[in-house]
């Protein structure tokens, strides 16, 4: 099956592409897709250790099984925030 993954901005321009296409079976995990993406896209392995994949918009966890049919994207974390200042 063809998995979709739309890829926030930085991950993105390291790979080269803004959707990375994902062959895996039917009933794979996010760390099955995580780990072929850094197959198939050798610039992202730093990134996916940290990065987050998001379905139908909510975050999965890692050994959840990634539904079928859903818009996928693949996200960096975002850090920071307004300090006392």
């Amino acid at each position: 099956m063809q998995f979709r993954v739309r890829l926030g901005p930085d991950l993105a321009r390291a790979a080269g592409v803004p959707v990375a296409v994902v062959e895996a079976p039917m009933e794979t995990t996010v760390e099955q897709i995580l780990l072929r993406l850094g197959e198939d896209y050798p610039a992202l392995r730093e990134a996916l250790s940290t990065a987050l994949l998001v379905a139908g918009g909510r975050v999965l966890g890692r050994r959840e099984v990634v539904p079928a049919g859903v818009d996928l994207a693949l996200l960096q974390p975002m850090a920071g925030g307004q300090g006392d200042g």
